[in-house]
This record gives structure tokens, sequence and C-alpha cells, in this order.
């Protein structure tokens, strides 16, 4: 049963003034109704003769329950769990990451050195180029993994609801190389003209 408080002609509303019937304040307890007749309506008011009085009226409908979902929590708490562990074999991985960075860098150092000291055939100079491209691919594989490592400690929770750390995540496979000096070779991946101006540049 619900409550109102009420002369019979008036009602009282939220704010605790004289209404008409479809503005009247619903109490679901009349120890709630007691203690707003007590606490909210004015002296003049009460010697209108208000008083509380059961109804059967109903509280308005509130559109929170409308946006209501129901969450299955044991499942929600595997799913976090599961993220958890996934995490934090991410993170112990970063050691492990950052000794092959270390390695694959003294790997490129190696093939520079030979090719600033040695002489080489064309065909040597084919395979060394290959395994320079090999080495910095699987350096960028490291390099965005100890990024992916470095998202997952900065995001917060609200940046992974939101779809932000998705969209972090995604960006590493977009990042691009911005030239320093040699932008005719990635413009039109013209190398002949690169290789002849460093030549000459030699020369002088």
């Amino acid at each position: 049963m619900n409550y109102v408080i009420t002369n019979g002609t008036l009602y009282i509303g939220n704010k605790g003034g004289a209404c008409k019937q479809n503005e009247a304040k619903i109490f679901t307890t009349k120890k709630a109704a007691d203690n707003f007749f007590k606490s909210s309506i004015s002296k003049p008011l009460r010697n209108l003769n208000f008083k509380v009085e059961e109804t059967e009226l109903e509280p308005p409908s509130s559109n929170i329950n409308a946006q209501y979902f129901d969450v299955d929590v044991n499942a929600l708490q595997t799913d976090i769990n599961n993220l958890s562990a996934k995490l934090n074999v991410l993170k112990g991985n970063k050691d492990w990451l950052l000794d092959m960075e270390s390695e694959v860098d003294k790997e490129i150092s190696d093939i520079m050195h030979f090719i600033e000291f040695y002489n080489f055939s064309a065909s040597d100079g084919y395979k060394l180029c290959k395994a320079l491209k090999d080495l910095r691919l699987r350096r960028r594989k490291i390099k965005n993994e100890l990024e992916l490592i470095n998202i997952v400690n900065t995001q917060s929770l609200s940046n992974v609801a939101s779809g932000q750390t998705n969209k972090a995540i995604d960006n590493l496979n977009d990042k691009k190389y911005t030239p320093r000096v040699l932008q005719e070779l990635f413009d039109h991946k013209n190398i002949n003209s690169i290789i002849s101006k460093t030549c000459v540049s030699e020369q002088d």
C-alpha cells in the first residue's frame, strides 16, 4: 500500500507545497510519509487539515528502469579474471622484450659496421640488405609489443569502456615514418637517384 498527504481536496507535492492529485508525492511507507509531513510541510498547510492517508495511486514510472539491463555477475568476474591473467602475462614479457630489442640492435649494428668497413659483391649486398630488412621488421614487432604494454599500463577503465584503448592499439599498425632528409626516396621510391646523389657527394 502507498501513502499520500492530503486534506481530501489538495495533495502535498515533492517540494512540500499543495498541488493536484496528479502531482502528489507518493510514499511507499507510512513512516516516510510521516517524516515528510513533520519536516517539509509548513504550519499554514498543516492548519488546512492535511494528514497521511493510504492511497491506490502508484509512483510515476522511472526512465531508469527502462534503461536497465541484467548483468551476469559471475560471467563478468570470469571475464575480468581472464583479462587480468592475460595482462599479467603481457606485462611479464616486458623484460624479455627489452633484452630482445637490445640483441636485435646489436645485430643491426654489426651488419652496418660490416658494410662500412668491408667490400662485398652485389649478391652479398642484396643478402645484407635483406638481413637488415628482416631485423628491422623483428625490431618493429618488438617495439609495437612494448608500446602495447605501455598502453595497457596507462589506460583507465573509462578509456577501455569508451573504446579509446582499442583505438590506441589499432594505431600501432598505422604508424608511418617521416623522412628526415631523403624525402624523394619515400615519395617516388627512386633509389637510383638517391644512390647517384650520395656517390656524387663522396666524390666532392
